[in-house]
């Protein structure tokens, strides 16, 4: 795994670096940076799997990262030492938030997490190139769903819909099963087959194999699990299109 730190406090970079070479070996290259523009070639030079980021920073915010890459295919963690700004790392999808002075049992549990995670990210990436292609091995289509507990392993072709609950996602099986993931919808819509399945709201993802009807009057879908699906009016002429329907 290869992680940067980025920080503008030269003693937390030193200490922070320590307790990871000390006590997670599986991290074999440590880069680190003092501004986000520093920060920002290394990850682009180096392509890392983790950043550590600090957000208060010498008059820069560790949020300005996410103006430069929006959408981080690597994991991001806090570490910092203030808790105000949990909210806007949730929203900006990090995988974790630590407090300085971090605690090395803390540490090892995330990295841990993080570790899974990665690997996850690597498998449905890999799941999602392979799935259109004409292979007989049935795992081509099986995805791992993170969950807070562990994986739930599912066909893709099992899934009904998903359902944005926040920063979660519930997808539902056609065995009736609620699964609630913690990656968000944005992450589902990347490794569903679009040709198989439809975005058809903020909140919502559908199988378009299950569906059953189409409310003209109320723009909505209903799923071979009985559930109403509701089509926004930005996405419904591209829903029809599909079937034809003009």
């Amino acid at each position: 795994m290869i992680c940067i730190i980025i920080d503008d406090d030269s003693s937390c970079i030193s200490s922070l670096e320590l307790m990871v070479k000390q006590n997670y070996p599986k991290i074999t290259s440590i880069h680190t940076a003092q501004t986000i523009d520093i920060g920002i070639e290394k990850i682009r030079k180096y392509n890392p799997d983790l950043v550590f980021l600090d957000i208060e920073m010498n008059g820069e915010s560790g949020f300005d990262l996410f103006l430069h890459i929006p959408n981080p295919e690597f994991a991001v963690i806090f570490a910092t030492s203030h808790d105000k700004y949990m909210q806007n790392a949730i929203k900006n999808a990090c995988f974790d938030y630590l407090l300085k002075p971090i605690d090395t049992i803390e540490l090892v549990e995330t990295l841990n997490r993080c570790e899974n995670y990665i690997q996850q990210k690597s498998f449905v990436s890999q799941s999602s190139v392979t799935s259109s292609l004409p292979l007989s091995n049935s795992l081509n289509n099986k995805i791992a769903i993170p969950t807070s507990k562990g994986y739930v392993f599912l066909d893709t072709s099992e899934i009904v819909c998903c359902f944005a609950d926040g920063k979660y996602t519930i997808v539902y099986s056609s065995s009736s099963e609620k699964i609630t993931s913690t990656k968000n919808i944005g992450e589902f819509e990347k490794f569903l087959d679009a040709t198989v399945f439809f975005r058809t709201h903020r909140s919502w993802i559908i199988n378009l194999k299950n569906i059953q009807f189409f409310s003209k009057g109320d723009s909505t879908i209903l799923l071979s699990n009985g559930i109403n699906v509701e089509l926004s009016s930005r996405k419904k002429d591209d829903f029809l299109k599909l079937f034809n329907i003009f």
